[in-house]
């Protein structure tokens, strides 16, 4: 796998404002059809984050760090994943059974625009849509 040179970019989440004029969706858009080629081409990531995510100050966001990366046989594959970023991983993923890669890196993507959103990862104490409720974010994002 051959990517760009990547320079003077900066990890999302150390750049990213939720503000009305937030490029939040297109970013989002970006990494999700980036995660989206991946998966078309079999190939799971292994580890997004926010830090494995560079946007420049146009808005334009590209999915980074391919170390972890997989090309798999089928879609249905399930295997037993001990890599990863704690946080990010599913909570089935415990590298004690088998489980299905694409929806890890799903649930990882899904993480890594909660903490883009708010600032922080989810907490597995209280209720999302409390989370949410709570959050200080422009009523365009609520």
């Amino acid at each position: 796998m051959v990517s760009p040179l990547v320079s003077g970019w900066q990890p999302v989440n150390c750049h990213w404002d939720p503000s009305p004029e937030s490029t939040f969706e297109v970013e989002n858009g970006l990494i999700a059809r980036a995660v989206e080629y991946l998966h078309g081409k079999k190939i799971v990531h292994g580890d997004i984050k926010p830090n494995n995510v560079l946007i420049d100050d146009e808005g334009t966001a590209v999915l980074t760090d391919f170390g972890l990366s997989r090309l798999l046989p089928n879609y249905s594959v399930e295997i037993f994943i001990d890599y990863g970023t704690k946080g990010y991983l599913a909570p089935e993923a415990d590298g004690n059974s088998r489980v299905n890669p694409y929806k890890v890196d799903m649930y990882a993507l899904g993480v890594t625009f909660w903490h883009m959103l708010f600032k922080q990862k989810p907490r597995p104490d209280t209720e999302f849509l409390r989370q949410v409720q709570e959050a200080n974010l422009s009523p365009s994002l609520k």
